[in-house]
């Protein structure tokens, strides 16, 4: 690939550290002022792509990836960095055929068969993703992503023991980025739940979340809450233009991160007419762009004199574009960013007629999987208990608000019901979506009953998590206020 002069080489050494230590818009800000410079560059290109997919701008991400890929063709990590992006929008299929050229340029490469293994696995098949990974697995403790594969895998074959081995070699290793240490940590420590060893599973977590370095403003965004809460009021948003569009065909689910989004999208992918899309990010970032300025935070629209009806429209229309290009003859859209649940006013007057599911469970257990988990993108809130706390209650506070004042359908399903009463559950969905019944949506995975069965262990286990680690959370329910 090309290298570019000295000043601009630094530069980018400067931009990729950033984005191995999981500063990513600050290495998205450079990558910019890069390709600006040297337009045709395809190493630049796709680190802007990929740094782009980390932060959910798929789209964008994309279409420098592929643009990079045109120039490159026969560079293999290109192929595999594009997968993640259309692995994030739950584009499989597609995803599948960027490997196959990532293999063929690179047959036997660890890290793309482990990539492979992840697709198999996030479909729940896991014994096409053991096939996958076996090849590899001696390489496990030099070779990272192989380690972290076994580590999900290991639990549906009796293996943790081997997985927790592997993973205590890798993070002895010191020559781990930030981002992949961070990933072995969180790993460890959701092995060592699962073999009940609760307080050596607090402990890991506890570290994995510091490796996080996150920060995040509670006042300033109980403030910003506060101002999104006094703008959309139900005499407002009397007097608001809304799109001309018809935004009848769009599910949005929403709430919390880690309430089975995935799963309410499983119900809806399976019945007649229904097209998953995967955590779309668009309504994020038009009301990052409509509220102008610098946001650290959630961006949270609120500028309500501002709106044109014109330019709802065209959001509009961009957001429907890119629906029809999954699946022109799909009746229902399902776009599973939780986080849109700040927008909703927003989504109101974009696209009425749209639908609103508002996935819900218990504030602690909800707050402690998110403290559980590594997110793909940024989300600087969810690692620190004591900050989740106080985030749920500005969420829960939005949320009574839009039940209020909007004019759009809300159904509210909660975890537990989807655990406990998945069958009944769907059809509910089923009927507010308005589309025919199927009995595939009673599959919470849609592949084996296998798959079936690991997934409702998993969030059965998942339920009872607070139970489990009461003697640590004062912090959380000191932020949650109970």
């Amino acid at each position: 690939m090309f290298t570019p002069q000295l000043p601009a080489h630094q530069l980018l050494s400067h931009a990729t550290s950033l984005h191995r230590s999981g500063r990513f818009q600050q290495a998205i800000e450079v990558y910019r002022q890069l390709l600006r410079q040297f337009p045709n560059n395809p190493e630049i290109m796709a680190k802007l792509g990929s740094a782009l997919t980390s932060v959910g701008m798929l789209e964008e991400g994309r279409r420098h990836l592929e643009r990079a890929i045109k120039l490159a063709p026969d560079q293999a990590v290109l192929h595999h960095d594009l997968h993640l992006s259309y692995k994030r929008e739950g584009r499989f299929k597609d995803a599948h055929a960027c490997l196959d050229k990532a293999l063929k340029l690179a047959p036997r490469h660890p890290s793309y068969l482990a990539a492979r293994s992840e697709l198999h696995f996030v479909v729940g098949d896991s014994d096409k993703a053991m096939q996958s990974i076996t090849p590899v697995l001696g390489q496990a403790p030099e070779v990272s992503a192989v380690a972290l594969m076994f580590a999900a895998l290991a639990p549906q074959f009796g293996r943790e023991q081997e997985a927790l081995e592997a993973l205590k070699s890798l993070l002895a290793r010191t020559d781990l980025t930030p981002a992949v240490r961070a990933k072995a940590q969180f790993a460890y420590g959701h092995l060592l739940d699962l073999v009940g060893r609760e307080d050596e599973a607090f402990a890991a977590l506890t570290v994995a979340n510091q490796l996080k370095n996150a920060t995040w403003d509670s006042d300033k965004h109980q403030q910003a809450v506060d101002e999104t809460i006094a703008a959309w009021t139900m005499d407002a948003m009397a007097a608001m233009p809304r799109s001309s569009t018809d935004g009848s065909s769009m599910v949005f689910v929403v709430g919390m991160p880690r309430s089975a989004e995935w799963a309410v999208e499983r119900v809806i992918a399976s019945l007649p007419g229904g097209q998953p899309m995967g955590e779309v990010g668009d309504a994020v970032l038009l009301a990052r762009d409509l509220q102008g300025g610098a946001q650290a935070g959630l961006p949270m629209f609120n500028k309500v004199a501002a709106l044109t009806p014109e330019m709802l429209d065209a959001a509009a229309k961009r957001y429907l574009e890119r629906s029809r290009r999954l699946n022109g003859a799909a009746k229902r859209f399902v776009d599973r960013m939780p986080l849109n649940f700040a927008n909703l006013g927003l989504i109101s007057r974009m696209l009425p007629g749209a639908r609103v599911i508002h996935c819900t469970q218990d504030p602690v257990n909800s707050c402690l999987s998110c403290w559980f988990t590594l997110f793909g993108g940024n989300l600087p809130f969810a690692y620190d208990l004591h900050t989740l706390g106080r985030f749920h209650r500005q969420y829960e506070r939005l949320m009574d608000n839009w039940k209020r004042t909007l004019d759009i359908p809300i159904l509210e399903v909660s975890f537990e019901d989807l655990v406990e009463r998945h069958g009944d559950t769907a059809r509910r969905i089923a009927e507010f979506v308005e589309l025919p019944w199927s009995d595939d949506a009673l599959s919470p995975t849609g592949r084996s009953e296998q798959a079936d069965e690991n997934a409702h262990s998993a969030l059965v286990r998942t339920l009872g998590r607070a139970k489990r680690y009461e003697r640590h959370l004062a912090p959380l329910r000191e932020g949650l206020g109970v």
